[in-house]
């Protein structure tokens, strides 16, 4: 089951501008994944793989996601950051099921509140998509997967808030792991 809307179009759309490309990963020392829980929300099954275990880099939009300490906390459950792509101000671009992993996430430059970066080795809730096809024309004929960012800590913005979306070619590796 696929949910688009304008709205959510106008969103991924305002919120992608500037586009996607392909991610570098490397390795790197984290926590243990939590064991794998899932919950179901409009149709929609958000499956909970714990903290991501290695650097994503995302050329463009400018964002990096690296594990978070062993100490990190969140001060929202992952259900109710997943819950937030369904009832939050800003709503998801939902394209079938997901995988939320928790990450600390740094840029994109151009994305400012309150007169900060967004994201600056935030502790954030990271919403990965089933491929669909790419909203950007330069991807026509090209999968992409939507990744929201949800905040998970009281940084800029309330935590449980989505703030950010944007999409990865299907090739990119996806922030999961």
């Amino acid at each position: 089951m696929t949910r688009r809307t304008t709205a959510g179009l106008v969103i991924a759309t305002t919120l992608v501008a500037g586009g996607c490309a392909d991610a570098t990963t490397t390795g790197a020392t984290a926590p243990e994944p939590a064991e794998v829980r899932s919950t179901t929300i409009q149709g929609h099954e958000g499956r909970f793989v714990g903290a991501v275990t290695h650097r994503h880099e995302y050329a463009d939009p400018g964002i990096t996601m690296t594990p978070p300490p062993a100490a990190a906390r969140a001060d929202v459950s992952w259900t109710d950051a997943f819950d937030a792509c369904f009832a939050g101000a800003l709503q998801c671009v939902t394209t079938d099921d997901a995988v939320v992993s928790l990450a600390m996430v740094t840029g994109p430059g151009n994305a400012v509140v309150h007169g900060r970066q967004m994201f600056e080795d935030a502790l954030t809730y990271v919403v990965t998509w089933e491929p669909v096809d790419c909203y950007r024309p330069d991807l026509a004929g090209s999968r992409c997967r939507l990744v929201d960012l949800i905040t998970a800590d009281d940084g800029n913005l309330p935590a449980g808030t989505n703030v950010y979306t944007f999409e990865i070619p299907e090739s990119s590796p996806p922030p999961s792991d």
